[in-house]
Order: structure tokens, then sequence, then C-alpha cells
């Protein structure tokens, strides 16, 4: 091969290397964006997910929690834990942080001349299912008198006056959504509250 020839090859050879790095480069940079887009939209679509399904849970927690006694537990435990569709390990699939702890339960009375329901303080509630009922015989409007159940979702540590919503907890730790869940309160017609017919009146 001639030297005229080897001049013409090279920088040619040159100018393809180059090229190759920078599609190498515009390679990196598009992945990026769409992974980021991907990521981005199924990070959305959880909390979408997260959105909905809380309120199923606070639901079927509240209408559960009006059918067993307050003094219950384990019912009462049991009752969140199928709230959040997980009866063995009280996890919400898909739902970190979210747990049958986070499944706060109220009690409420309804005030004279009111038109908004309470919370019953913790100290004023009844000793059982059959005071209660004795209660709201002699008075309807009394705050020893259950007349609702409320479901909301909330931090563990929130008291019953407080309810703090609990953070968004990202599926995918490269996306960060400053999010707080909602607390999704449920509020029901307290029904039996285990009551059943025959029970002994407590003091």
């Amino acid at each position: 091969m001639s030297a005229t020839n080897l001049r013409q090859i090279r920088p040619q050879l040159t100018y393809g290397s180059k090229q190759d790095g920078v599609a190498a480069v515009e390679f990196a940079v598009v992945a990026m964006l769409f992974f980021l887009i991907v990521f981005g939209i199924i990070e959305f679509c959880r909390a979408m997910y997260m959105y909905n399904t809380l309120a199923e849970v606070t639901r079927h927690a509240a209408a559960a929690a009006a059918n067993i006694s307050f003094n219950d537990k384990d019912g009462l435990d049991l009752a969140r834990r199928r709230a959040v569709l997980d009866e063995d390990n009280g996890n919400l699939p898909f739902g970190s942080p979210i747990t049958y702890r986070n499944v706060h339960i109220d009690y409420m009375y309804l005030p004279p001349k009111a038109f908004a329901l309470q919370i019953i303080a913790a100290g004023s509630l009844p000793t059982c299912p059959v005071k209660n009922r004795v209660n709201c015989m002699s008075d309807p409007n009394g705050t020893s008198c259950i007349r609702a159940v409320q479901a909301r979702i909330c931090k563990e540590d929130s008291g019953s006056e407080t309810c703090t919503p609990v953070d968004y907890e990202s599926l995918i730790p490269l996306i960060k959504l400053p999010l707080l869940l909602p607390t999704s309160p449920t509020i029901v017609t307290a029904e039996t509250l285990g009551y059943k017919t025959g029970d002994v009146p407590c003091s």
C-alpha cells in the first residue's frame, strides 16, 4: 500500500473513533432521561395507588371496629391487619411504610346541639359494650356514649386528638416525592361494638 493511501485512511479512522465517543455520551444522556421518566411514572402510579388504597383500608377498619368491643385489643388488631390486606404480617402490600399500626381507631360522641361528632377521650370511654348501651339510653349526647367509630391513617405515635400524616416513602430511592399520605378518615355509625344479647352489665 502506498504512503498516499495511508494518509487518506488515517483521518477517516480518527474521525470514526470521535463519532463513537459522541454517540456513547448521547446514549448515556438519553438513557438517563428515559429511565428517569419511566421511574417517575412508576412512582406517580404508586402514589395514586396509595391514595386510593388507604381510603379502602380505613373504610374496612371502621366497619369492622363498629362491631368489635373497644376493649378487645386482639380483635381490633386483627381487624387492622385484615384492613391492610395482610393478616399475617400486617404490612400494606406495595405500601411501605404503612402497617396495621398506622390504622388508628377512635370512638366518637355527638354533643348536644352540635352538628359535628367529637372524639371521646380515652378516660371517658365506657367500661364495656353493655355500659355503653346503658349510657346511650340515659344520655344519648353524653361523652360516654359511643355514637360513631372513626378510622384514620396516622403515624404510630399520634394521639387521638392529633393525627399526624405519614410521610410518603418512595419505591425507588432515586425519586423523592415530597408528599404526605392522606389520613383518609372514615366515620361509620357504631353498631354492636361487641355487645351480645345476654351480656352481663359491668361496673
